[in-house]
């Protein structure tokens, strides 16, 4: 309680602090930034189920965004970090860059084969233009003096009691053992980007704090030491970090793009080494690591990494009656609120150590992964017929050749993959603009029923990535100024059994979307999204024990505005509606529509933003999602279902040179229910407020 109204009281005063703060950055780039942000973040969230971090997915783009990149320094990897363009519009940057460099304007890139006034206009708040400093030993004060230091806080908590505190206070042994309030600490060290420190905490709402369980403070500690560019080594990293390579089939830690309506956008451009400042608890390595350039062209990245992972562990007796430990499954929530969350807490070790090489001269590059990762109990899925072809045992070996290679106006990506378990998968995918305003992708996927990769990130229906088989089309059309159709046409089959789905089965993913821009100031689109994936069929007509499958549809569509009104107000306007058909079961549909209000300030660096939205569908196979302004670093999605209304308001203020605050209020209320959630989430009455509170301190 101390702690909260400490906060509280702190964000009081500081609103209503004089400023003594720098001019306002441009309010146009924030806005540029922040649509573009939201559309990345919106692509993904579609198709990814549960609570996403998108921390390491957006962190070059946010870092460029305080440091933009200087073209005229720019590294062939630097333009790789910018994913939501193609390989073919990368090269045709970087061949531009080497040919007339030194550039004396980001208009410039308007004039590259591939870019267009849109994809300058995104690009723009993240790069510059700058003479290039003459070469010379960096002086040791530098790293003090021209260093950046940021420390991040951020508390948040839902206002309202959940069902596990009270049960907790009746029975240690129920409910959750730990405070309502989520905490969130992060320190950050950066030289230009030769040098990276960090230190990141975390407690999530419902763990214990620094007692119980929780002894030691927070559920999750990460710390980072990375250095670039040093003699032959492009890169050392030292504790937390993140790997990624290829096309992401063998090995790739994090996020990545997968379908979107960014149609065409289907190639990975694995960056190899970086380091890792998020706070998911699995998705990371923990270790060392170094990538060597011995000679131009090649780099060689050698990695290793041990931690911890939770596990739902059971002892067995092997035949020399030794006790022994076999792994059910491996939770990736990273929640340990509970006796029973608890009980899996960090009980299985992982170790991981490969390599990547890949040589690139020109326009062609190839490479080779190997990764060999063992646990510390065997994993031996349950007996059900769908997991038959399912992984057991401690470890598995995986590697991989991937290559990318542009020709003219195409190019031409793909990455091969084996097991040891026996699994085979291979990835093939073409992307090209036959014509100028015609951009068109194809993509091929094969994975056997065996084919397991613990860090897999390729493109699929499946989250497994095994046992499918499928063809992907996108598409992007400019017809004329202003006007842009993009989308794309998914189709797969699974030829064995899969979770809830008692037979091979197949189905399909369309997307289309057409956008208009009649003014600079304003752009709209519609949006139809038609996906269907078969599932066991279910209630009444299940039948027996062995249950039949149905069709499962579901369509989408939207219509969504957004207008900068001026350099102080943008506003924007959503109506979603869905209609989710289960076999022969009456269609079930829900529709929500919100208003969105921004406001900036040009004399004081304030910027506030608000929504009030309305939603009502049938159930939570009707969900809608939306994408919200938040605070810095942390990407708000709630599922929208049954009938209610939401609302929020955003603000972020600079109280003095160095320290940003921002706060966040958003409120649920739900129409006829006296109670929402279910468990230990469940909250008596029809409404949940959230807030959320950060502080940034610059030095």
């Amino acid at each position: 309680m101390r702690l909260r109204f400490g906060i509280l009281l702190f964000l009081l005063l500081a609103f209503t602090t004089s400023s003594m703060a720098q001019k306002p950055k441009n309010v146009q780039k924030d806005a540029e930034r922040d649509l573009l942000i939201e559309k990345l973040v919106e692509s993904i969230a579609e198709n990814t189920e549960g609570s996403i971090d998108f921390t390491t997915l957006f962190q070059d783009l946010i870092d460029f965004y305080e440091a933009p990149l200087n073209l005229n320094s720019a590294k062939r990897e630097d333009l790789d970090k910018f994913r939501f363009l193609t390989d073919f519009q990368i090269i045709n940057w970087w061949e531009y860059l080497e040919k007339y460099r030194p550039v004396y304007s980001v208009f410039e890139l308007s004039l590259i084969k591939g870019f267009d006034e849109e994809i300058v206009r995104s690009l723009m708040p993240f790069i510059t233009v700058k003479p290039v400093e003459e070469k010379r030993k960096t002086p040791f004060k530098y790293y003090f003096t021209r260093s950046k230091n940021e420390l991040f806080i951020r508390y948040g908590q839902t206002m309202q009691e959940a069902r596990g505190y009270a049960l907790n206070r009746e029975d240690p042994e129920k409910g959750f053992l730990g405070s309502p309030f989520a905490l969130f600490l992060r320190y950050r060290y950066r030289y230009r980007d030769k040098i990276s420190i960090g230190f990141t905490a975390d407690k999530d709402a419902g763990e214990a704090f620094f007692r119980g369980t929780q002894k030691q403070g927070f559920d999750f500690y990460s710390a980072h030491l990375f250095v670039r560019n040093v003699s032959i080594f492009k890169s050392i990293a030292v504790g937390d970090f993140k790997a990624q390579f290829g096309q992401g089939l063998v090995f790739w830690t994090g996020l990545a793009f997968g379908k979107s309506a960014f149609g065409t956008n289907i190639s990975r451009n694995g960056v190899g080494l970086n380091p890792y400042t998020s706070v998911n608890e699995s998705q990371f390595l923990r270790g060392g690591g170094v990538t060597l350039n011995p000679v131009k062209g090649l780099d060689v990245t050698l990695f290793s990494s041990y931690k911890m992972l939770d596990g739902n562990l059971s002892a067995v007796e092997d035949s020399l009656n030794e006790a022994d430990l076999e792994i059910s499954s491996l939770p990736l929530f990273g929640l340990h609120r509970t006796t029973t969350e608890n009980a899996k807490r960090r009980k299985v070790s992982e170790w991981i150590s490969g390599g990547n090489a890949s040589y690139r001269y020109k326009n062609f590059k190839i490479g080779v992964t190997a990764v060999y990762t063992k646990l510390g109990a065997r994993l031996n899925p349950s007996e059900d017929l769908y997991k038959l072809y399912a992984f057991r045992g401690r470890e598995l070996g995986n590697v991989g050749l991937h290559y990318n290679y542009v020709f003219k106006n195409f190019s031409f990506f793909g990455e091969a993959a084996y097991s040891s378990n026996g699994g085979f998968a291979v990835v093939n995918g073409i992307q090209g603009q036959p014509v100028t305003f015609l951009s068109v992708s194809l993509y091929h996927r094969y994975f056997n029923n065996r084919y397991t990769a613990f860090y897999s990130a390729a493109i699929s229906e499946s989250a497994d990535r095994r046992g499918e088989h499928g063809f992907y089309f996108g598409l992007d059309c400019k017809p004329s100024a202003g006007i842009s159709i993009s989308g794309y046409m998914d189709v797969f089959t699974f030829p064995w059994l899969r979770y809830q789905t008692n037979a091979p089965s197949s189905g399909y993913d369309v997307l289309g979307q057409i956008s208009f821009r009649p003014a600079r100031r304003l752009d709209f689109y519609f949006r139809y999204r038609q996906r269907m994936k078969p599932r066991n069929v279910s209630g009444d007509l299940a039948g027996g024990v062995v249950k039949p499958i149905e069709e499962r549809e579901t369509g989408r569509f939207r219509f969504h505005v957004n207008w900068l009104a001026s350099a102080r107000w943008r506003f924007q306007a959503r109506a979603e509606w869905v209609r989710f058909r289960k076999g022969i079961n009456t269609p079930e549909n829900g529709y929500m529509a919100y208003a969105d209000a921004s406001y900036s300030s040009l004399k004081k660096p304030f910027t506030v933003n608000a929504r009030f939205e309305v939603f009502h569908t049938d159930g939570f196979d009707t969900r809608i999602y939306a994408y919200e302004s938040d605070v810095l670093y942390y990407y708000g999605f709630v599922p929208l279902y049954d009938k209610g209304v939401r609302y929020y308001i955003s603000a972020r203020y600079e109280v003095f040179r160095n320290i940003d605050l921002w706060l966040k209020v958003a409120n649920t209320s739900f129409v006829g229910k006296d109670r929402i959630g279910s468990g230990n989430a469940e909250i008596l009455g029809p409404n949940r407020t959230d807030l959320r509170v950060q502080a940034r301190f610059k030095f």
